[in-house]
């Protein structure tokens, strides 16, 4: 009741202070409303209320409250799903800044990615020049709009001040263990000409931005062990803090796995290769009684070491390689074939015999023994199973090769891409030394070159720069060249949050005293068009979109009000628009959700950020759908602005359209 009462006095006071500025503007001949409400009137009427409707100064004194909608990509134009989004937010924050609390709203720009480089490519300007004129340009579109971010904590993700500091992350990531580079079979992108997350290929096989179709290619790329955090992120899904997350939360629970698991990394003898061999298990414990490893066909090993080409009539087929077990140090045989139970999401499996029948049939038909003899480090473990299982996966984690719970379809995050317009990759390749090392932190940034003209495909851009390519080892002060690969944008996505609540620091990426006073985020706002779903995951109370639990007793009274003003939002921006209904398809966004909850996780393990979880209540407002058109051949979607409709065929350029 008091709420609602401070809510009435404020609008009545604000209808007074309407009422007599009215009466001044018609002293000044702006008196006839209906006749005369000009543009230029309507002008003076705006610019005399934007310097009074601006926030009122901290308070250290009131309670925070941080409102976050997904920061844009600088594309040139606001569209009708920007609109929705932000005018959600305002309205969040206008409604708790009148109850009297410290409004956090902010704004920026996720502008690193593929369509800047591509336009770059297509109009022949830099991508940096393209780029901050369509900041520039939607920039005063939110202007207009009448939204009440707070501009001085705008972030641009390809602004030098903050990639710096996406920059000392990866090197904290990889001071931790957590980044590591391999020979991968890779999702390559014809199109787009770089490579793709698994995250980012959709149920068909395509890529999520061009909609080509994705082809296989072995690669030299950069990882985040993301798995490490898995059973760190599932459980995270469960923390009352999370309110309203709703499918979501399925959605999430679905892509990171039941961490019913682990993984092992077994190091590859006899290949001149950076790659290692993961194999995930159910029993850990198993691991010592390995006798060998099958690999599927068509997998990286398979096409590392090719040999004799398997075909349905081959039942297997030896490499010339082998895996060395990190427990028992023996060399285990590895087979192509179809002939063992692969689990879910795997292209590996670790043979046991001595547990299972299949493998045992497989290995009396390779010839393979059937039992091994663990090693030293695990002799003298209890031979009690749990016991076995726990040691040994207290090894791995000490050795940095697994050991953590996971799921078996969750993979570590691969971050590289070959393009340029991202954030460069802080690590140096040695021809003296003949390694790769970390770039010191007091030599960050790694400034991204300008390049003139950009044409290069199917290798980074950045090798055409080589005033920057070419430096020196820090290790030992040899001839050296730098990373050309640059960071996946979602890298840039997962820290924005808490840039924003101390975007000028000079000497670290946030203060910790400034985030533990503002984090976690109450209310993140965004589309569910950034916010990926799984085609395993099915909703079939599509109402659940957008209407609030009625059950959710746990609620405070900022939850209430706050369920009261969206329901409000609702009813007056057409309820029915705000309903989407869940399809089987693949879009990239729970992607974003699920990133900046692991950067966050690791943020907090080291101690830099004092909430595990990063956001507090989730609130995916659905589409604005309009017309588009999709070009044959690559699949690529347009905007109906972008299409020739005259005529009988559409064309856009010298393309043609479905």
């Amino acid at each position: 009741m008091n709420t609602f009462m401070c809510q009435t006095n404020f609008l009545k006071n604000i209808a007074k202070e309407t009422t007599v500025q009215t009466k001044r503007l018609t002293h000044k001949g702006l008196s006839k409303w209906n006749e005369d409400l000009t543009l230029s009137t309507k002008h003076s009427i705006e610019n005399y209320w934007k310097s009074k409707l601006k926030f009122p100064p901290f308070d250290d004194q009131k309670p925070k409250y941080y409102v976050l909608s997904m920061f844009p990509y600088p594309s040139g134009r606001l569209h009708m799903g920007h609109v929705r989004v932000y005018t959600i937010s305002d309205t969040m924050a206008r409604f708790h800044q009148m109850n009297g609390k410290n409004v956090i709203h902010p704004m920026g720009w996720d502008a690193f990615g593929l369509p800047a480089e591509n336009a770059a490519i297509e109009r022949s300007v830099e991508p940096r020049k393209w780029t901050n004129q369509n900041i520039v340009h939607m920039k005063n579109q939110m202007k207009q709009l009448g939204c009440s971010f707070d501009w001085d904590r705008e972030v641009s993700t390809c602004d030098v001040s903050y990639y710096h500091w996406t920059q000392a992350l990866f090197l904290k990531l990889y001071e931790s263990g957590l980044v590591y580079r391999k020979e991968a079979l890779v999702n390559w992108d014809p199109v787009d000409q770089t490579v793709l997350a698994d995250e980012q290929v959709d149920e068909n096989g395509c890529s999520w931005r061009s909609g080509a179709k994705v082809e296989k290619k072995l690669l030299n790329q950069w990882f985040i062990r993301a798995t490490q955090f898995a059973k760190s992120l599932y459980d995270g899904l469960s923390d009352p803090l999370l309110k309203n997350w709703r499918d979501i939360i399925k959605v999430q629970k679905h892509w990171i796995g039941e961490c019913d698991g682990t993984t092992f990394e077994f190091e590859l003898e006899g290949i001149k290769s950076e790659t290692r061999v993961n194999v995930w298990t159910r029993n850990p414990e198993s691991v010592l009684e390995a006798t060998f490893i099958a690999v599927s066909p068509g997998s990286v090993l398979d096409k590392l070491d090719p040999g004799e080409i398997f075909s349905e009539n081959t039942v297997f087929r030896k490499l010339s390689l082998s895996a060395r077990n990190p427990f028992t140090q023996a060399l285990l045989p590895v087979y192509v074939t179809d002939r063992v139970s692969y689990e879910d999401g795997t292209d590996t499996h670790l043979g046991v015999p001595r547990r299972s029948e299949s493998d045992k049939l497989f290995a009396e038909l390779a010839n393979i023994p059937l039992s091994s003899t663990p090693g030293d480090d695990v002799s003298s473990v209890s031979s009690t199973e749990e016991a076995v299982k726990e040691h040994v996966c207290e090894i791995a984690r000490q050795k940095n090769i697994g050991g953590y719970p996971v799921s078996s379809k969750l993979r570590d995050w691969l971050i590289s891409r070959q393009r340029y317009w991202g954030t460069p990759i802080p690590m140096i390749h040695c021809t003296s030394c003949g390694g790769i090392q970390p770039v010191p932190f007091k030599d960050l940034p790694v400034v991204l070159p300008e390049i003139e003209c950009l044409s290069s495909r199917g290798q980074s851009p950045l090798l055409e720069a080589t005033d920057w390519l070419h430096t020196k080892c820090p290790k030992c002060g040899g001839d050296a060249t730098r990373e050309t690969d640059t960071m996946d944008t979602f890298v840039d996505s997962s820290w924005y949050f808490l840039r924003y609540l101390d975007p000028h620091n000079k000497e670290e990426p946030f203060s910790k005293e400034k985030v533990s006073n503002f984090m976690p985020v109450d209310l993140y706002i965004g589309g569910k068009e950034h916010v990926r779903r799984d085609a395993n995951v099915s909703n079939n109370n599509n109402d659940d979109d957008v209407d609030d639990d009625d059950d959710d007793d746990d609620d405070d009274d900022d939850d209430d009000d706050d369920d009261r003003v969206l329901c409000n939002i609702k009813i007056l921006m057409n309820e029915y628009l705000l309903k989407l209904i869940l399809k089987p398809v693949i879009f990239p966004a729970v992607l974003h959700l699920y990133y900046a909850r692991l950067m966050n996780h690791f943020l907090h393990q080291v101690g830099l950020v004092p909430h595990r979880e990063p956001f507090r209540r989730l609130l995916v407002q659905g589409m604005v759908k309009g017309r588009s058109y999709r070009v044959k051949g690559t699949g690529r979607y347009l905007t109906e602005q972008q299409v020739d409709l005259s005529g009988n065929a559409y064309i856009k350029s010298d393309e043609e359209g479905d």
